[in-house]
């Protein structure tokens, strides 16, 4: 943490606590890292509540990263996660993700966080509409008209999925031009596609204020460590 503190001081950086049975980090107590605002931690926490489980068995579940996922998307900054037990419990709320060999060299990371915080301020917020495509026909009773809204969820989350791959080795080119290893070093986190696989999650979302609901269908990068 010294390194990011030394170096993304004057930056927003959303670091998730460490999955049990890890140590608590408590440098976290300290400036220049603090507490997220009292209405994003409440929002992040009550839509990690209506999102699909996670595969983690429950006492293990690493709950606390998953909020900080939304947080993540709600405040359009990176998120640390410290430790590779909650790299798959995040892949299900992500577009696209990366694995390396090795653990990238401090210097390399500071830089590859650096230009993930620059993109993810310059990068537009989603498409006006996108909530209201997500959303259409979620009560659909009719079966065929409810296949056709199906459908066009997919092409929604295909649509994303492409285009984080299109950013995501460009994004990441310090630490590797590809993909490859066993170790998890990055994910796009992207909510829609859990929003589009379940619909209670959808539910939930439309009665949610429209500026708050169009923030959560947002992304990030999350970049392990």
């Amino acid at each position: 943490m010294d390194w990011v503190v030394e170096h993304q001081a004057d930056c927003e950086v959303i670091v998730a606590p460490r999955a049990l049975p890890g140590r608590p980090m408590g440098r976290l107590d300290h400036p220049p890292f603090c507490a997220a605002f009292p209405g994003d931690a409440a929002l992040a926490e009550e839509t990690v509540a209506h999102l699909p489980a996670p595969a983690t068995p429950g006492h293990l579940e690493p709950r606390a990263a998953r909020q900080a996922a939304v947080l993540a998307i709600l405040a359009r900054a990176p998120l640390l996660v410290s430790g590779q037990e909650a790299f798959r419990d995040l892949i299900p709320l992500s577009s696209w993700s990366m694995n390396v060999p090795s653990p990238p060299a401090d210097m390399q990371l500071v830089r590859t966080l650096t230009t993930a915080g620059d993109a993810v301020a310059i990068s537009p917020p989603p498409a006006a509409d996108l909530l209201d495509r997500l959303l259409e026909g979620n009560e659909e009773k009719d079966q065929r008209l409810a296949l056709v809204n199906e459908k066009r969820r997919l092409n929604l989350v295909r649509e994303r999925r492409r285009e984080a791959r299109n950013l995501g080795p460009d994004l990441f080119r310090r630490i590797a031009p590809r993909s490859a290893g066993l170790r998890g070093f990055a994910v796009s986190l992207d909510l829609l596609p859990a929003f589009a696989a379940s619909a209670g999650a959808r539910e939930w979302l439309a009665g949610v204020p429209r500026d708050r609901a169009a923030a959560l269908l947002g992304g990030a990068p999350a970049i392990f460590i």
